[in-house]
């Protein structure tokens, strides 16, 4: 029998909310839970459920006057007080329940094919549906994203895979689909990730998560065709033609059932697979981002001169206390770091998670090999107080774009934040002679 883990906190006001296993783990250590979090008062518990049963079975949980009941699976049925003689006592833990639910079906471990018959718009493709990159070649997939941001990138996504920032522990489960011809040629791929929760997304969809649990329906497990931790507009379908990329969108929703999955999402889309989705009939979301594009400014003084005045007056006055603080910034491209330089940078990006309660989505071993080595697109941008590193922001950078994902700092510092992920990438922009910077 299969199952999966996940983790939830009942709030004071009878609402069921769902967090990540690093937080559970956590707060079952004796940690505080998010402030979010702090009116939840129930225990830790833990149930699995017999996967042949033919009858229902009910999961009934019961803490601190509550009552929660769930079928096998994993629909809300009941919540509401107890009564006195249903409360459990003897767990130490408060804040977390945690349970084990009946697997729905599970997607196949190392792929296989899920299709019996060959498309009939390509003929002799075959389709499968692969748990790890390691079992491709860099060049053949980096050839169906040529010329695209780094992040799509055999070389980032596989790191991301090898030093355990995704995968089914983080609630990240690599579940790529690939296309291969009658030769085994690799002619398309779709970067894609079974997820247990809607943590690293940054396109917030808790209110369907609440509506399909009203609603009786599970919403996780759900498919997601995204670059993990990255909102950056992108490709997110490689293909050597149109006819193989509307066979792999057709193909997500098809294996819906056959994948025990309630949905299938494809985030921050380059136009062309926006489009693809949309043909086949996928329901759109539009969404703003800002982004700096260069106008000819040669100059930081340039850039700002061009605008309205309140608007320079509040960017010159945050730099201006930024320096006033005695701060002074670096920009080192990441193989120029040594090991212990990378550590230093890793625990302050950790720190911003941590003081969250949350755990960080990157790991060290991940920075330390993707970030160090030599020819990476990774940009570092440093911030010191004297000899003292306080604050670095990471960025890659690739064509003529700047891309700024991550920072960390290790005090709290007035205008740190605007000046070390945006004022100084636009700088590096201007003096690279950059077009665009995505942060």
């Amino acid at each position: 029998m299969t199952s999966h883990v996940r983790h939830f906190v009942l709030t004071g006001d009878g609402r069921i909310r769902e967090f990540s296993a690093e937080l559970a783990a956590r707060v079952a250590g004796g940690a505080s839970p998010m402030p979010e979090f702090a009116d939840a008062c129930v225990r830790y518990l833990q149930l699995t459920l017999d996967d042949e049963a033919e009858t229902e079975t009910e999961i009934r949980i019961q803490s601190a006057g509550a009552s929660i009941r769930f079928d096998a699976e994993g629909r809300l049925l009941e919540a509401g007080p107890a009564k006195p003689e249903e409360q459990i006592s003897g767990f130490e833990h408060d804040a977390v329940v945690q349970w084990v639910l009946r697997d729905r079906p599970q997607p196949r471990d190392g792929g296989g094919d899920l299709l019996k018959d060959a498309s009939t718009s390509v003929a002799g493709l075959r389709l499968s549906f692969i748990d790890s990159l390691s079992s491709l070649a860099a060049d053949d997939w980096d050839t169906l994203f040529e010329g695209y941001s780094p992040f799509v990138r055999y070389a980032y996504l596989a790191a991301l895979e090898r030093y355990g920032c995704v995968g089914s522990e983080t609630g990240w489960r690599p579940f790529h689909l690939i296309a291969t011809d009658d030769t085994g040629q690799l002619v398309g791929a779709v970067p894609l990730y079974l997820k247990a929760h809607s943590y690293g997304e940054f396109v917030f969809d808790f209110g369907w998560a609440d509506a399909s649990r009203r609603l009786g329906e599970p919403y996780y497990p759900k498919l997601l065709n995204a670059i993990p931790f990255t909102p950056s507009v992108g490709p997110r379908i490689g293909a050597v033609s149109a006819a193989v990329r509307t066979v792999l969108v057709d193909t997500l929703k098809q294996q819906l059932n056959e994948l025990g999955v309630s949905s299938v999402h494809g985030l921050f889309a380059a136009d062309t697979d926006a489009s693809a989705f949309a043909d086949s009939g996928w329901l759109q979301r539009t969404d703003l981002q800002f982004q700096w594009f260069n106008q000819g400014d040669t100059d930081f003084a340039g850039f700002v001169s061009r605008l309205a005045g309140d608007k320079r007056k509040k960017i010159l006055r945050e730099r201006r206390r930024v320096a006033e603080a005695g701060i002074h910034f670096e920009c080192r491209p990441g193989d120029a770091l040594s090991e212990s330089e990378w550590m230093s940078v890793y625990a302050l990006y950790a720190n911003t998670y941590e003081e969250r309660g949350q755990a960080p989505y990157l790991t060290p071993e991940f920075l330390l090999d993707y970030g160090g080595t030599a020819g990476t697109p990774m940009r570092v941008i440093l911030a010191y107080e004297g000899p003292r590193l306080v604050a670095a922001a990471l960025t890659l950078q690739a064509g003529d774009t700047l891309y700024g994902r991550h920072w960390g700092a290790a005090d709290h510092y007035h205008s740190l934040h605007f000046e070390c992920c945006y004022y100084q990438g636009i700088e590096l922009c201007l003096r690279q002679g950059l077009q665009r910077y995505d942060a």
